[in-house]
């Protein structure tokens, strides 16, 4: 059962241990929204809406804090990049480059990208790679003259990879 007497957008999660009968609580997103948790940390929680809008709480949802990266704007659907063997470093689009957090949204830093890469295309992605936390990747295509960039360095600076059709190697 919902908790709300009305529908409302958004997104719900459930207590620990629910059951048939438990109530969802509301978390403050809306369309365009993704959701990270914590690895470590059942208390830490992030929640978006449109655009970069960024939510924290660290008390399993009773509250919530708006951590609004800097860098511009973001995607319509807030890309939010989460990593299981580091679970404090998460990672955001922006319109001014990628935005990264190495203690779960508290600061935000704007990694400055490549010429070429679109932060706020519709498509714009962001992804840590699930063999190191090291290596992210990001970008909002791939074609014969467009393609991702990579970090090997946590995401402190990119790389632009080669585009679709290009020989290995050269």
């Amino acid at each position: 059962a919902c908790a709300h007497s009305e529908l409302a957008s958004g997104s719900y999660f459930s207590a620990v241990n629910p059951d048939a009968s438990s109530e969802w609580a509301h978390a403050p997103s809306g369309d365009g929204f993704e959701a990270v948790w914590h690895y470590r940390d059942p208390n830490k929680m992030l929640e978006s809406s449109q655009f970069n809008n960024i939510y924290r709480s660290l008390d399993r949802g009773a509250t919530w804090q708006n951590v609004r990266p800097p860098g511009g704007t973001g995607t319509f659907i807030t890309k939010i990049a989460k990593s299981r063997q580091d679970p404090d470093l998460v990672f955001a689009t922006a319109a001014n480059g990628i935005v990264r957090s190495d203690n779960f949204a508290s600061n935000w830093t704007v990694t400055t990208m490549p010429t070429g890469f679109v932060g706020s295309n519709t498509f714009s992605q962001v992804e840590i790679s699930l063999a190191s936390p090291h290596v992210v990747w990001a970008g909002h295509t791939m074609t014969t003259t467009a393609a991702p960039f990579v970090s090997t360095v946590g995401g402190l600076s990119f790389t632009a990879t080669k585009p679709f059709g290009s020989s290995l190697g050269s």
